[in-house]
């Protein structure tokens, strides 16, 4: 079945994004001009920055949360039944 691997996937990204977030303080985003305007979530997620950069900066529980969602997956993925040959 699909959603064995989809899940350990899914679950293993997510985790590996907590893992980087821990050695981040923030993300700067060299974009378009008018890309941002473009889309209202980046307004939502993100603040502007010098040089036209837009910068993300996550709250300090953010990779506590990925890690521990991306675990979780990897573990509700594992007793799901694999691909019967």
């Amino acid at each position: 079945m699909f959603f064995r691997s989809a899940f350990i996937g899914l679950g293993l990204f997510v985790l590996l994004c907590g893992v980087t977030f821990f050695l981040t303080d923030r993300v700067l985003l060299d974009m378009a001009p008018g890309f941002a305007e473009s889309l209202p979530i980046w307004d939502a997620v993100s603040t502007p920055a010098e040089g036209g950069l837009r910068e993300i900066s996550l709250p300090a529980w953010a990779p506590f949360a990925l890690m521990a969602v991306g675990c979780l997956t990897v573990l509700y993925s594992l007793p799901l039944r694999s691909k019967q040959s």
